[in-house]
């Protein structure tokens, strides 16, 4: 009895080791937050299984610079690429353009709140950079700070709107366009703002089948999924 004892103990050891051996053996996407919902789906159709790391995309950067495992890179501006080129982490050149994407004004259709308005913290996150470049070109952002709630992504921002924290907002028309509890009230003219992108890379030390994974995220199955979730293509 004590014999079967231990075999199941070494069993369950060893069941737990390769599950840990397996789970480091998966790609890691680290992508913008707004791409979650979309790479989740994308993910239980690719033939090599990957994982998701969404965050913004300044955040993903620094962890990348940090040394926190990462084998492809999915941003919403190239900003943070060139971040990681002066780091000697990514060649530049050999990016790609993935997706695009527009803003648009909402409304909270929970609204708890006053005069609040919600955007992306500019100096962090991609859509908040948008965000105030629209402002400062019609002159409002002086005029509304004070009125202000930093998201700090862009899921967040969407997520301060849904839950009623602040009555308007600028966000992404993917997210907009799948959210029940907000309103779009304007589609944000493409003059105010720089194009919004999304490039892709791989990391300097990403794993040898990273590449499969990069090639799927070109492919007409996952190209379905994006246009499903609102994203344009080039």
């Amino acid at each position: 009895m004590q014999f079967i004892k231990k075999n199941s103990i070494i069993i369950v050891f060893l069941i737990i080791i390769a599950c840990l051996k397996n789970n480091t053996n998966q790609i890691l996407v680290c992508a913008a937050s707004s791409l979650e919902p979309a790479l989740n789906e994308i993910s239980n159709l690719s033939q090599v299984n990957f994982r998701i790391n969404s965050a913004s995309s300044s955040v993903i950067a620094k962890q990348i610079e940090q040394g926190v495992q990462c084998d492809l890179f999915l941003s919403a501006n190239i900003g943070w690429i060139k971040y990681l080129e002066q780091r000697l982490l990514i060649n530049k050149k050999k990016y790609k353009i993935l997706l695009e994407n527009s803003l648009v004004l909402v409304k909270s259709k929970n609204s708890i709140v006053k005069e609040k308005f919600a955007l992306g913290d500019p100096f962090y996150v991609p859509l908040g950079k948008y965000s105030k470049s629209t402002l400062i070109k019609i002159s409002e952002y002086n005029k509304i700070f004070k009125k202000i709630i930093f998201g700090n992504n862009a899921r967040n921002t969407l997520f301060l709107i849904e839950k009623g924290e602040a009555n308007y907002g600028i966000v992404y028309k993917t997210d907009a366009l799948n959210s029940s509890k907000v309103l779009i009230l304007k589609e944000v003219s493409v003059n105010l703002y720089s194009q919004i992108i999304y490039p892709i890379i791989l990391i300097q030390y990403s794993k040898n089948n990273s590449k499969i994974i990069l090639d799927f995220l070109f492919s007409k199955e996952a190209k379905k999924i994006f246009q499903k979730w609102g994203f344009l293509f080039q």
